[in-house]
């Protein structure tokens, strides 16, 4: 416990502001889905965007951005109020990003082994590369972009 109340009071107010957002809008989301389904709550979710989202994630500092976003998204879903599946961070993470003019794209996957039972997953990815998930994740599920 001594230790967590450490690593908060290290957080800069850009990751106590994302970490208040995430954790407000996991619930949102899954009452979204819930009551949507997944195309109409990313594209209900999307209106709130802004026009230009291409920002270039070549620079460090925009990625290094995207992940200390990614990071406050997980720790709000696996510490905060409501505890929620990768779905509903995935969605919370994209829409952080673009309002932050990131681009990114969600992707859901099913596994790749064909083991029983049938799984599947979401993370996003910014410039190729997943933001809340290892790096393997791409060799471990079948991605496709959900329309």
């Amino acid at each position: 416990m001594k230790r967590r109340l450490t690593l908060l009071k290290a957080l800069s107010l850009h990751e106590w502001q994302v970490l208040l957002s995430s954790m407000f809008l996991l619930p949102i989301s899954a009452l979204l889905l819930r009551l949507s389904g997944f195309k109409r709550t990313r594209k209900f979710m999307g209106r709130f965007l802004p026009a230009d989202r291409g920002v270039d994630l070549s620079g460090a500092n925009n990625l290094t951005g995207a992940k200390v976003i990614a990071r406050m998204v997980a720790v709000a879903a696996g510490h905060g109020i409501y505890r929620s599946n990768c779905l509903k961070q995935s969605l919370v993470l994209w829409w952080l990003l673009g309002r932050r003019g990131i681009h990114s794209e969600i992707k859901i996957g099913i596994n790749r082994d064909g083991a029983e039972p049938l799984e599947a997953h979401a993370w996003v990815e910014c410039g190729g590369q997943a933001l809340n998930e290892t790096e393997d994740v791409q060799q471990r599920f079948s991605a496709f972009e959900p329309n």
